[in-house]
This record gives structure tokens, C-alpha cells and sequence, in this order.
């Protein structure tokens, strides 16, 4: 939905039409600031995607401020519907080990409850 609103498309109508969706049981959200994603990305893949930089819609020379920029109004878009959905958000910036941990935790107190205690 943050994708379609991002590209000028209506919230309401984006929230719309996705009305048919399964409402899933948890939605987490890792909180990583747009530099060190940015980081990660290059680390990973030598390079940022089209996509994920916004080059489809704010067309940049420099891929690098393209992807902070986008990245940083992908955010607030997240920010603004987490007012409207239940996410739990996850500090993303630790050790793998600790996004997992913490990812654990909320997954195990969903089976938990899911399957009675």
C-alpha cells in the first residue's frame, strides 16, 4: 500500500483496494534508518535497485541521495498507517541475531496466544 501511495495514487482508494485481503495476524515493521539501509544494500549487491531508489518516480543523477530520499518518505508513509494497523516495530538496526531475537519473541507470543496458552 506505502508503494502505491508513494507513486501518487490515493490512500483512501489504495486502502480500498485492498478492503479483500486477510487482515494477517502480525505485521512487523523493522526501524532502520534510510542510510544504513542503504548500507546493507550495497554491502549485499554492489548497487541500489530502480525501484527501491524511486527512479520511476523522482528521477535522480546521484542513485544514492534517490534512495534516502525515497526511503525516507517510504517511512513516513509506514509511520502514518501504523496509526491505522497493528505493527509491532522492531529496532532493525542490531546484530541479525538481535532483529531475530526480538522477531522471536513477538512470533512465539502470537502461537502462544493462537494456540490457547
Amino acid at each position: 500500500m506505502a508503494r502505491s501511495v508513494i507513486r501518487g495514487l490515493d490512500e483512501d482508494w489504495v486502502k480500498e483496494m485492498y478492503n479483500f485481503a486477510i487482515v494477517p495476524d502480525l505485521i512487523i515493521s523493522l526501524k532502520v534508518r534510510p542510510q544504513i539501509l542503504a548500507e546493507r544494500t550495497f554491502r549485499k549487491r554492489s548497487f541500489v535497485d530502480y525501484w527501491e531508489s524511486g527512479q520511476d518516480i523522482q528521477r535522480s543523477s546521484d542513485l544514492y541521495d534517490g534512495f534516502i530520499s525515497y526511503q525516507s518518505k517510504m517511512q513516513r508513509i509506514l509511520r502514518s498507517a501504523a496509526k491505522s494497523y497493528p505493527f509491532q516495530e522492531i529496532n532493525g538496526e542490531g546484530s541479525p541475531e538481535q532483529v531475530h531475537s526480538e522477531v522471536r519473541v513477538h512470533v512465539e507470543r502470537l502461537l502462544g496466544t493462537v494456540g490457547g496458552g
